[in-house]
């Protein structure tokens, strides 16, 4: 296999300078130089990206795991496609320019499961305390560029958006918030998590498969359905009840 892609780049070298390369030796040696310098940070990038996608795959629980291979992603500029799609809607591009950040001490978490039943407030610190969770806090910084307040906005509201779509937080629960998420806004992440996890069903329980396809399906279904739940100012959202929100979001 490494055989057939040095010849490729090769090749593809000798038709693109033609001459030049038989007219210049030591102009040819850089572009070889080049090309192997090519297949090394290629290589690189690959096998970093599927470490950390075996790590993730080995306990898509562990919040280190998942951290670990967004920055990767985020090193080699995965996100910066993201951000180019969220900018491309007016919706989106409102809540980049204004880069909220939820703080839950000025929103009284504590006082939420006083809400309600049918509030979104009461609902998440509900969702929180079954699966064991605390909420993240970010201070409100608008130095942070486009791209570094798109994945803490995504992180700090993922769990928000497990109560408004209704996926717990088991593996194929978060399949369908990652296929959701793929589908509204591109988010990088979310195509390596399906992968992954189902190439593994593929290897651990075929039978399960079509399961997990199903559940991709209707995850990308639904976000292609339904408004961006990215835009949405969740800081005014809490004291509603959820089946309004869902239905404002076209959320089925």
């Amino acid at each position: 296999m490494d055989f057939i892609f040095r010849a490729a780049c090769f090749g593809s070298l000798r038709i693109f300078y033609g001459s030049s390369c038989k007219a210049n030796a030591s102009l040819c040696l850089d572009r070889v130089v080049s090309v192997n310098f090519l297949i090394h940070a290629l290589k690189m990038k690959t096998l970093t990206i599927l470490i950390g996608l075996f790590r993730l795959a080995r306990n898509p629980s562990d919040y280190v795991s998942v951290e670990n291979f967004r920055e990767i992603l985020r090193r080699y500029n995965y996100f910066a496609i993201c951000v180019q799609k969220v900018n491309e809607l007016s919706e989106t591009k409102a809540i980049m320019n204004a880069k909220p950040m939820l703080n839950w001490n000025s929103l009284n978490f504590e006082t939420f499961e006083k809400l309600p039943p049918e509030t979104l407030g009461y609902q998440f610190r509900k969702f929180l305390q079954k699966s064991h969770l605390q909420p993240l806090n970010y201070s409100r910084d608008t130095t942070l560029s486009d791209e570094e307040f798109l994945i803490r906005r995504v992180v700090q509201t993922h769990d928000i958006w497990h109560v408004v779509l209704g996926y717990e937080t088991d593996e194929l629960g978060e399949i369908g918030i990652n296929s959701f998420a793929l589908a509204q806004i591109g988010w990088p992440p979310a195509g390596f998590y399906i992968g992954g996890y189902t190439l593994k069903q593929m290897l651990k329980a075929p039978h399960k498969v079509s399961e997990v396809i199903s559940v991709v399906a209707e995850g990308w279904r639904r976000g292609r359905a339904a408004r961006p739940l990215f835009a949405v100012h969740w800081e005014t959202q809490f004291q509603r009840p959820v089946a309004e929100i869902r239905k404002e979001l076209g959320v089925t």
